[in-house]
């Protein structure tokens, strides 16, 4: 699969990781809570990603962006912030 970027890459790989046990295909349109993703996954996946990505990542950004490209999004826009 080819990504757009690296904040595509990091949060599609985060979702992967975190939601391994379901088996769920991940694509950019995949909602991490329908796939199965829970609070204390969704707190290690924004764990993970502050640690791939030079970008503040809160739990609250996963609540409002619950699809792997939406959050890529938002973490894209945060970057380019002065």
């Amino acid at each position: 699969m080819g990504f757009r970027d690296v904040y595509e890459e990091a949060v599609i790989d985060a979702f992967v990781r975190s939601l391994a046990d379901s088996g769920a295909v991940v694509t950019p349109a995949s909602d991490f809570f329908l796939l199965g993703g829970t609070s204390v996954l969704g707190a290690q996946l924004v764990a993970s990603l502050r640690q791939a990505l030079p970008v503040k990542v809160t739990i609250r950004d996963l609540f409002r962006a619950r699809s792997a490209g939406a959050l890529a999004d938002v973490l894209r826009a945060r970057a380019v912030q002065p």
